[in-house]
């Protein structure tokens, strides 16, 4: 049976109301290690919060197969 690790990385929205996501070099270079290492990411998530219906980060759940 297939083990895998997991792991999260979380962007912070910018701007006024935090719901500004920008991408930068700094972002790719974060992902790129990630992937060099073996990390595959999963999906993208914006969490949505029930008082104010609006979301202030990106959360990115990432995975990879252990050795057995």
């Amino acid at each position: 049976m297939d083990r895998w690790e997991y792991k999260t990385v979380a962007f912070d929205g910018k701007g006024l109301f935090k719901s500004k996501f920008e991408f930068d070099g700094e972002s790719d270079a974060q992902f790129n290690k990630l992937g060099n290492e073996g990390w595959e990411l999963v999906t993208m998530v914006s969490p949505i919060f029930v008082m104010t219906g609006s979301t202030v980060n990106l959360i990115a759940p990432l995975s990879v197969k252990c050795m057995p």
